[in-house]
């Protein structure tokens, strides 16, 4: 109970310094706007009272061209240069999830040989009969039966049931519970976050969704199955087991060499999910939020600099060009000539925080 306060702490103290640092860099995005906005409408009303001929104006706009058309230029080599090293990281994360994935499928094929036969467990009628045959109960998630037990909000549409199940009187308010959890991770019950039922010789190919992740880190699903087998309660026949023996510690080794020499025992199943709980769940679901990610960020930022730049420093300039005898071509060029000095004063007040970005490393 103690690890898992202090790891909610911990996650809460996360969760406001990250909110904080967002609300920093808004405030600061906000002010740099701001004074750009000011400067752009500094140089448009000089600008209006200055009397341009149109060789001026052409000259003004030839100027404009040049200096975005290498503007850009810069900003699309930088652009590409990310996008490269970004989709490299990405290859990386993809191979890293898609090793995490095979082993928690690993240790859900072994969680399948522990609760796919009868004497096994010390009491049937507390977990097979009771959690898988009863109608009543077998659609029942780990997940569930969480919030309804620890009396969170809000409740599931299926409260009534866990209740009637916990009151039941075959329910062992550890065992039972020990049970839900693995059999919720061999299969998914409410058919919703897409585990399917695994068989001996299953294989997962590519790799498990970001909701099904988060749903077993919400619900400590494995840290209770470390919690409820680290005290050898016993629960579990595994001599039983004699004909899956082998595959069960071969299936080990596969998550992790170290296990070389462990027996098959609550200490053995304890420290696997105890591994996956503390290093693995959070590996896999750093590497499929980077998967997620579109563009974002600085990636972001340059894609928008290089829109606007093209648009109001080449685009419109060269429209300009062809409607050099209407009569707002003046003021145009005035409100092209100011957005452009906006824009490129953005990109030079924002570039020490964009390089300084780019070389921190902590």
């Amino acid at each position: 109970m103690k690890n898992n306060l202090g790891k909610v702490t911990k996650e809460k103290w996360g969760k406001m310094k990250s909110y904080f640092n967002q609300k920093k860099r808004l405030w600061a995005e906000i002010i740099l706007l701001i004074i750009c906005v000011i400067l752009s409408s500094i140089l448009f009303c000089k600008f209006q009272t200055i009397s341009f001929n149109t060789s001026e104006s052409f000259s003004i706009l030839t100027s404009i061209l040049t200096v975005n058309g290498v503007f850009s230029a810069i900003l699309i080599t930088y652009l590409f240069s990310r996008i490269t090293w970004d989709r490299d990281k990405k290859i990386e994360h993809f191979k890293n999830a898609s090793d995490l994935s095979k082993k928690i499928t690993y240790f859900r094929q072994i969680l399948h040989k522990l609760t796919c036969y009868f004497n096994v467990w010390k009491h049937d009628e507390s977990t097979i009969k009771l959690l898988d045959s009863n109608e009543s109960f077998k659609s029942i998630d780990y997940s569930e039966y969480e919030i309804v037990s620890n009396f969170n909000r809000p409740l599931p549409s299926n409260a009534k049931q866990i209740n009637d199940l916990m009151n039941h009187s075959d329910f062992e308010k550890e065992e039972s519970r020990l049970y839900l959890a693995m059999i919720s991770l061999v299969k998914d019950r409410k058919d919703s976050i897409g585990i399917k039922e695994i068989t001996t010789n299953f294989e997962k190919k590519g790799l498990y969704k970001l909701s099904s992740i988060q749903s077993w880190k919400s619900s400590n699903i494995f840290n209770t199955i470390w919690c409820l087998l680290k005290e050898d309660q016993h629960w579990i026949n595994y001599s039983a087991l004699s004909n899956d023996k082998d595959f069960i510690l071969e299936t080990a080794l596969k998550i992790d060499e170290k296990y070389k020499g462990y027996q098959l025992d609550d200490k053995l199943i304890s420290e696997l999910a105890n591994d996956i709980d503390s290093h693995l769940l959070h590996e896999i679901d750093v590497s499929l939020k980077y998967l997620e990610k579109g563009i974002q960020g600085l990636n972001l930022l340059l894609n928008i600099l290089i829109s606007l730049s093209l648009f109001f420093g080449v685009l419109l300039p060269l429209v300009l060009f062809l409607n050099s005898k209407e009569e707002w071509f003046d003021l145009m060029v005035v409100v092209t000539v100011s957005i452009n000095c906006g824009m490129i004063s953005y990109f030079i007040l924002k570039f020490p925080f964009l390089i300084n970005k780019e070389i921190k490393w902590i």
